[in-house]
């Protein structure tokens, strides 16, 4: 028991009837702040916060993980989230549906546990009138309400640490192990809460150190062992972190001041530490995300009496209570001290108790320095003033200005909000769409948990998609998201705007198509029938170098997406030599939402180098799932199969690029004309193709007259053969324009390092372009035994003998490693594919695997005449495939022509015209 510890005056005892009066006193007064706390954090719960922000709705990923069975001691995603408050959530839509009120209704719960617990804890250490003022603070706080009324887990820290600490003193009062047994749990439980638990530990341990100094070793001890049970139980976290290091990466994101510590730059750090000191009354959390920016924890009054607190807290450091008080506050406000955004009052969340009875102590303090009855009546007076002032202040903060700012309303999402209602009043029960950012997932659920309505909107991104389907349909564009301007024409041509307001807008889109044409290209999917249609590719006449060309592409859904598919639409800008300047990818309408006949716009940006010469150049477009091949286009009513759609030329204006930007991209060969110069790869394989090139500044590009490359070693050369050159127009003084051509490496060349040297222009000036490595490979003319023989010949190149094995049956899911074995006819005059594809009877491709031979050592151009190159082809089983028997097919195709046509296949197994062969059958499993 200690031996020093000076507790408040007892209250009367409960065998006296003043006693009792004062025990039911106690209790109503109890029970008033906390129906006052309560209601403040219920009320209006639907309109404050104005909606619902992503880290909250990101709550019900986690829910769905320990729906499906997972229940992991820490979720990782979303920069990594500690158990407690998502197991909690998952309880609470249980029992009260997936809706606004259940989805809160934890942090609610944590923000009055944690206030009861405050009551207990600050009466049995400070007073009665201590505990009022701390708790009517909590009550009424913009912090506590802020932390108290979102879907969040910081809430629960300071819950459990004030029950934990109430827990611990009862163990230090009484002397009894059983206190400090479950004061250790609950110090333990408090780990899995928030990020900065562990300083709550770390207080019990300071105080420990300071009772053992002072002698009161039993104490001590006590606290101590309450702290190795709580790090005991929270080794599973700590385990989980050291397996999974980037589980930490939000803590590690926020500690730029502690890392400029170790680095032995202490200035972040203090720097951080002044903004914290100067919350309570100052300076305040800088984002509106959590606080009215840059408000104070509480206004000058209180904030004043809260320094004095502390102040008293070292005059009467020789009382356990009021040291132990210290040490909570300082230790906890340490988290927002060492990481960025500070003040920040999420991150401080432990140090909120202690705040709130410092300046409960500070006040009632300065009140009992007044003297005489009338001094004391008016200081009185003073304090509940302040008192009032908080409250009043705090309450229009947080329920007039903090939801009306725009940065609040966009970080909460209050357009969807305000779509919701808009649908609630107006009764609307037919389909709608919503312009989103984050169509796919965060703003859906957001939506859904609002609770206004039973609709449940489609989705897109109206800053690069359009969505117009096949029904009558309400569109709603929220301000935060508006429509790109050639997606805006497009709506205003086909609907009719029905309502405006700050917000959002509402339109009417009747059903029927915008296009005349029937269909320009079908595109094939791994599913059954036609994925879609592309109606029209629209583009720009011309575009100046360095802007970006807009290209829409507008497609009709012909089938719709079975679950967990992800199509993606690509755009290429190729000159015409084949010479890729841009491309970009993107569908922001998700597949979940396809709908027979809808019809969609893709606006995709495509930036153009600055230093691209003037040219006429195409533009491709073609859709791809996932990472795999593009799918087949079934172009015009011959039927004919292409994997990118020529949608049409635009005329490049070459602007030039600044010379400084091209010395930090190239090798600088200057001065003038040719300016600098690249060389891609520099480590090369027989048969491969080295890009070079060529800045020019001041010439007419219009003269160049080609370029010859040289490999030279030990006198020995190597002419280069020049495949593509491209590039026209004049570039101007100060700025450069850029040559492209690709040079083949013969087959024949040997290992080892190379000079390359290239002559251009009239005058053939050489210019050395250093270094490159040509790669050996081994090379043999021997047939190996084949267990399965194919023999047959792919357009007169090269022969496909066979399988170095049988394939045996596979199971799904399983991956079959096969081998094909190539013999070269004649040499390759590009660089060809070679594809292996499983299909059924019906030709649909299941799995595939694409690429260039033997793992992209040995290209098709590097092959001589009779050697035989093994080629290896790992195909992975689906897990949704039927068993029974498939196909396996292989060929060849050129991946940088438009279209990616085939070699035709020639043998006795073959039909006329095919341009793939039958390896071998094969049968899958259960």
């Amino acid at each position: 028991m200690l031996s020093t510890f000076s507790r408040p005056a007892p209250e009367p005892s409960r065998a006296h009837p003043g006693g009792v009066q004062t025990c039911r006193r106690r209790l109503w007064v109890a029970a008033a702040l906390l129906c006052l706390a309560a209601g403040l954090r219920l009320v209006a719960l639907d309109g404050v916060p104005p909606g619902l922000q992503h880290d909250e709705v990101f709550k019900t990923v986690f829910v769905e993980q320990v729906r499906s069975g997972q229940y992991p001691v820490f979720f990782d995603l979303n920069g990594g989230n500690e158990p407690f408050f998502a197991y909690l959530v998952t309880a609470t839509l249980a029992l009260f549906g997936e809706n606004l009120l259940a989805l809160r209704l934890p942090a609610v719960a944590g923000g009055l546990i944690g206030i009861a617990a405050l009551w207990s804890l600050a009466r049995r250490l400070w007073g009665q009138a201590a505990a009022t003022v701390a708790v009517f603070l909590a009550a009424v706080s913009l912090w506590h309400l802020m932390d108290s009324r979102v879907s969040l887990r910081a809430i629960w820290l300071p819950a459990f640490l004030t029950v934990a600490y109430y827990l611990l003193w009862r163990g230090l009062e009484e002397g009894r192990r059983l206190w400090y047994a479950v004061g250790g749990v609950a110090l333990g439980l408090s780990l899995y809460t928030y990020s900065s638990s562990a300083l709550g530990v770390a207080t019990v341990v300071l105080f420990g150190f300071w009772m053992l100094a002072r002698g009161e070793r039993r104490a001590a001890a006590g606290l101590l062992a309450a702290s190795a049970l709580a790090l005991v139980l929270g080794a599973p976290l700590a385990l989980h972190w050291a397996k999974v290091p980037e589980a930490g990466v939000r803590v590690q994101d926020l500690s730029y001041e502690l890392t400029a510590l170790r680095a032995g730059d202490p200035l972040p750090v203090l720097r951080s530490a002044l903004r914290v000191a100067g919350m309570f009354a100052f300076v305040g959390d800088p984002e509106w995300r959590y606080n009215v920016a840059g408000r104070p924890v509480f206004c000058l009054p209180i904030g004043l009496a809260c320094y004095f607190g502390l102040w008293l807290c070292w005059r009467r450091r020789d009382q356990p209570q009021f040291a132990f008080l210290a040490i909570w506050a300082v230790v906890n406000l340490a988290a927002s001290a060492v990481t960025g955004s500070s003040p920040s009052t999420l991150r401080a969340v432990g140090a909120m108790p202690a705040v709130y009875v410092l300046a409960a102590l500070g006040a009632l303090e300065a009140l009992r320095g007044v003297s005489g009855p009338a001094g004391r009546r008016l200081a009185s007076v003073a304090l509940v003033a302040a008192l009032a002032l908080e409250a009043g202040m705090a309450l229009y903060g947080y329920f007039l200005v903090w939801p009306a700012h725009p940065e609040v309303r966009d970080v909460y999402r209050a357009d969807l909000a305000d779509i919701a209602r808009h649908l609630r009043r107006s009764g609307e029960t037919g389909p709608a769409l919503v312009s989103s950012e984050y169509a796919a997932d965060l703003d859906r659920l957001s939506f859904e948990y609002l609770g206004f309505t039973e609709i449940r909107p489609r989705y897109f991104d109206g800053s690069t998609s359009l969505l117009l389907p096949a029904e009558k349909t309400s569109v709603f564009v929220p301000a935060s998201r508006p429509l790109a301007e050639p997606l805006m024409k497009v709506l205003a041509g086909r609907a009719e705007l029905q309502h405006e307001a700050s917000s959002f807008q509402a339109w009417t889109v009747e059903p029927g198509s915008s296009s005349t044409v029937a269909w320009l290209a079908e595109v094939q999917a791994p599913w059954p029938g036609p994925a879609l249609q592309v109606l029209a590719v629209e583009l720009p006449d011309a575009v100046r170098a360095g802007k970006s060309l807009e290209v829409v592409v507008h497609y009709r859904v012909s089938a719709p997406a079975p679950g967990g598919h992800a199509v993606t639409v690509f755009a290429h800008l190729r000159d015409e030599a084949g010479f890729l300047w841009s491309q970009s990818d993107a569908l922001t309408y998700p597949t979940s939402d396809w709908r027979l006949g809808d019809e969609a716009y893709q606006l995709i940006s495509l930036a153009l180098p600055a230093d691209m010469p003037d040219q006429a150049a195409t533009v491709e477009v073609g859709f791809y799932e996932d990472a795999a091949q593009p799918y087949a286009l079934q172009i015009g009513p011959e039927r004919l199969a292409f994997t990118r759609l020529k949608a049409g030329e635009v005329s490049i204006e070459g602007s030039g690029a600044p010379l400084d930007s091209v010395v930090a991209q190239a090798v600088f060969v200057g001065p003038g004309p040719l300016v600098g110069a690249t060389v891609a790869p520099t480590v090369v394989q027989p048969g491969q193709d080295i890009e070079v090139s060529l800045w020019w500044e001041g010439v007419d590009l219009g003269d160049f007259s080609g370029a010859e490359a040289v490999l030279t070693q030990a006198g020995e050369a190597r002419s280069l053969r020049t495949q593509a050159i491209s590039g026209d127009g004049t570039s101007t003084p100060g700025s450069a324009l850029r040559l492209r051509m690709r040079f083949a490496v013969p087959a024949d060349t040997p290992r080892g390092e190379w000079d390359l040297t290239l002559r251009v222009g009239r005058t053939a000036k050489e210019v050395a372009l250093g270094r490159v490595f040509v790669g050996g490979v081994e090379r043999t003319l021997e047939i190996p035994e084949r267990p399965v023989t194919v023999r047959v010949e792919l357009g007169g190149r090269a022969t496909l003998l066979g399988l170095t094995e049988t394939i045996a049956p596979a199971r799904r899911g399983q991956t079959i490693d096969l081998e094909l074995v190539w013999q070269a006819l004649a040499p390759f005059d590009r660089n060809l594919t070679v594809f292996v594809h499983l299909t059924d009877g019906e030709g649909r491709v299941w799995a595939a695997h694409d690429g260039v031979p033997a793992a992209g050592v040995r290209p098709t151009r590097g092959w001589l005449t009779g050697e035989v190159i093994r080629d290896p082809h790992p195909i992975a089983v689906p897990t949704d495939v039927a068993p029974g028997r498939y196909r396996l097919i292989a060929g060849m195709y050129d991946s940088d022509r438009i279209g990616y046509p085939r070699l035709l296949v020639t043998g006795a197994s073959t039909v006329a015209g095919a341009d793939w062969a039958l390896i071998t059958e094969l049968e899958v499993l259960e």
